[in-house]
């Protein structure tokens, strides 16, 4: 059977990983991981069509992540995230015009926009 759910690409770092990715069969986004940033170009030009997001975790400078946004084709417009550990982090979108638009995060965003994209599972809500 054919895996119709879009994909999010994750390009993980040497640290420890935290995050608890959703990559079940019910998720929805299918996540994989890919071994090194330098990879990623790679698997760009073999899935674009199927990719829905690319997130950096600890994976990349910020001279990377920028080189990376400035060669994205004009056809990707999916969001790109970089996540640096415990600082801000920061999120590209496609903008209504032409380009596209940096957001800065912080933790607490970041954790947000995880979830509500449904990459990880749900944290627990601590009790009152």
């Amino acid at each position: 059977m054919r895996d119709t759910r879009r994909t999010t690409l994750v390009v993980r770092g040497a640290q420890p990983q935290s995050r608890a990715w959703d990559t079940s069969n019910t998720a929805t986004n299918r996540v994989l991981f890919v071994k090194a940033f330098a990879m990623l170009s790679f698997v760009l030009d073999h899935r674009s069509e199927d990719v829905d997001r690319i997130v950096l975790d600890g994976a990349a400078t910020a001279d990377e992540f920028l080189d990376l946004l400035a060669s994205l084709p004009k056809e990707f417009l999916g969001d790109v995230v970089l996540i640096r550990g415990s600082d801000n982090s920061f999120l590209s979108t496609v903008g209504r015009a032409d380009g596209r638009l940096l957001h800065a995060l912080n933790a607490t965003d970041l954790q947000f926009y995880l979830e509500t994209t449904g990459l990880v599972t749900r944290t627990a809500k601590k009790a009152a």
